[in-house]
Formats: structure tokens, C-alpha cells, sequence
């Protein structure tokens, strides 16, 4: 669930970064998605990395004990 938010982040911030639109109202929304979308990715990678490592430590505990 959470890699699917991360990749629909990136592929709106993507699909926003590369669209061709000089309207001031969306480059606004445009600069506020994107500092928005940042940090939410890259904490849900963070996220994900800890679940992890948390996993594969208990999975070795499990086989060492």
C-alpha cells in the first residue's frame, strides 16, 4: 500500500513537472504539490525501509533461535 502511494506521488509530481502550462494559478498549485509531495515520499520510503529491516531482523532471529 505504501509503495503504491509512493508511486502515484511521483507520477503526479512527474506528470505536473513536465506539463506545459503558463496559467499563475497552477504553477501555484504546481510549487505546492511538489513541496508537499517531497518529503510525503520521501518518508514513505522511510517508512517502508524500516518495515524492512525489522522484518529481515526478526526473520534472522527467528533462524538463529
Amino acid at each position: 500500500m505504501q509503495m503504491f502511494i509512493v508511486i502515484l506521488c511521483s507520477s503526479l509530481s512527474l506528470s505536473t513537472l513536465f506539463e506545459r502550462n503558463f496559467i499563475e494559478e497552477y504553477d501555484l498549485f504546481k510549487t505546492i504539490f511538489l513541496i508537499f509531495n517531497i518529503p510525503l515520499v520521501y518518508f514513505s520510503i522511510l517508512v517502508n525501509e524500516t518495515n524492512l529491516k525489522s522484518k529481515l531482523n526478526n526473520h534472522m532471529d527467528k533462524m538463529t533461535h
